[in-house]
């Protein structure tokens, strides 16, 4: 199995062989984007949920959500980490992304009761809920740890809308299935919106 890793060594070796003209390095960089898009970036999810099932199923909705994402966006992310709740002030967030800095790699940490907050526990097996309330988040914190490795001291702003959009792309990549279903209901959907807003 291809990893990164290996891509890039595999780069490295390219580049002395072919050597260090601007054309060489053209071609170079093509083939590693190439490659690196196949490579399966292999991220850790470590899940300390008290609950079995829980930890089983949400290994499983993750797992299945990753296929959507293209692998160069994963460059740099070395795990997941699904609690409970998140420790200090971020109780009551969702979910938050941590950049890599010296002492630690770049990660996401998931709070299982935070997705899930005020929300009946059964929604989880239906198939369409439980997986779309972890997607929105999960994509959410992987479109910031994106837009992080594509752009350096990025105002907190433009962070959060750029993580918007990537998760609103990568729901449409997911569940683009369901919306074939759900999309008859989107008129009732805006009206229900609209009398709750007035």
């Amino acid at each position: 199995m291809l990893t990164h890793v290996t891509v890039v060594q595999s780069h490295k070796d390219l580049l002395k062989r072919i050597g260090n003209g601007v054309i060489a390095q053209l071609i170079a960089y093509n083939i590693l984007k190439i490659a690196l898009n196949k490579a399966k970036i292999m991220i850790k999810i470590e899940n300390c949920l008290c609950n079995r099932f829980y930890v089983y199923y949400t290994n499983r909705v993750i797992n299945k959500l990753f296929k959507y994402i293209p692998q160069n966006h994963l460059l740099g992310l070395e795990k997941i980490v699904i609690s409970d709740f998140l420790s200090g002030n971020y109780k009551n967030s969702a979910a938050l992304y941590w950049r890599k800095n010296d002492s630690s790699p770049a990660l996401i940490e998931i709070s299982f009761y935070a997705v899930f907050h005020k929300k009946p526990i059964v929604l989880m097996l239906l198939p369409f809920v439980g997986k779309f309330l972890l997607a929105s988040v999960l994509y959410h914190e992987i479109g910031h740890h994106y837009h992080h490795s594509l752009k350096h001291g990025v105002r907190k702003n433009k962070s959060e809308i750029f993580a918007e959009n990537y998760k609103k792309e990568m729901l449409k990549k997911a569940f683009w299935s369901w919306r074939i279903f759900l999309s008859p209901l989107a008129p009732f959907a805006k009206f229900m919106a609209n009398r709750h807003n007035n």
